[in-house]
């Protein structure tokens, strides 16, 4: 019988015991201070989540919100700062949030506090918005093949955005699939002025739209062999739908299956997507 694993979140979007990381990995990805850690036993994951236990947390991450609580509570400047930001309004619209013991901030990244606020709020304040696109073909390049693509936004607020879909049409390939999911992260996002980061593990998808794409126009869409360009239709639509948006789109290479936890839930909700139903 396999082993159970029980995470335990003590700070994120929702905290408790859970003993699947699909669960309880949407509660900590890309939230700010979140604290959690895997157990063997049940009574000590509950006493970690309720503060009891007597080990550290073994992420990096888990330090952050100590560091920040701890910096909150000393500085206590008095009535000689500059008043730089009227602090009532803030606390009026963020009513779900921790109340604030001093707020001064030197940054535009978001504190421990914010992570826990209002999720529209913090998002005004954000300059980028951070997608993980992966695409995923079941018997890939043979008949009979299934594939799908995920899109996984980093940013709470903007998680009914996510999508995990079949790749539509005949042609089931790994690399349409990848494609399609970087051409739908622009569409789904909204363009309020933010840059869109696009994460994505097919470099494949980076270099036909930023190292190929000028050679095969001039080439009356051929490569240098004399073949027609495969996957035509998506590489067009996708060099658009970049050229479209203002500020462009930036593409980042990640790795794939090396521990990056956007890249690992996009690349789950493709492999969902593949046995989902065929579409138009």
């Amino acid at each position: 019988m396999p082993k159970i694993i029980y995470y335990a979140v003590r700070v994120g979007r929702e905290t408790g015991v859970f003993t699947d990381w699909d669960v309880a990995a949407p509660l900590v990805v890309g939230h700010s201070g979140a604290v959690h850690k895997k157990f063997s036993s049940r009574l000590e994951a509950e006493r970690f989540v309720n503060g009891k236990s007597t080990e550290p947390p073994s992420s990096a991450t888990n330090e952050k919100p100590k560091q920040a609580l701890g910096k909150r509570k000393s500085i206590s400047p008095p009535a000689s700062n500059p008043p730089a930001k009227p602090q009532p309004q803030p606390k009026k619209k963020r009513a779900i949030a921790p109340p604030p013991s001093k707020k001064r901030r030197n940054s535009t990244a978001p504190s421990y506090s914010d992570a826990t606020s209002v999720a529209a709020s913090s998002t005004q304040a954000t300059r980028k918005i951070n997608v993980y696109c992966d695409g995923s073909a079941v018997g890939n390049g043979k008949k009979g093949a299934r594939a799908g693509y995920g899109v996984w936004f980093e940013d709470q607020a903007l998680h009914h955005l996510n999508e995990a879909r079949r790749l539509p049409g005949k042609i089931q390939t790994n690399n349409r699939a990848e494609l399609l999911a970087i051409v739908r992260a622009i569409q789904l996002c909204p363009n309020d002025g933010r840059q869109l980061l696009i994460f994505t593990d097919s470099q494949y998808s980076m270099d036909a739209v930023t190292k190929w794409i000028d050679g095969w126009k001039e080439n009356g869409w051929f490569t240098a062999t004399g073949k027609e360009v495969l996957n035509k239709d998506l590489i067009v639509q996708l060099d658009h739908e970049l050229n479209s948006r203002f500020p462009k789109p930036a593409m980042t290479y990640v790795k794939g299956h090396s521990g990056i936890e956007g890249n690992e839930i996009a690349d789950r909700m493709a492999k969902l997507g593949a046995t989902l139903p065929e579409c138009d």
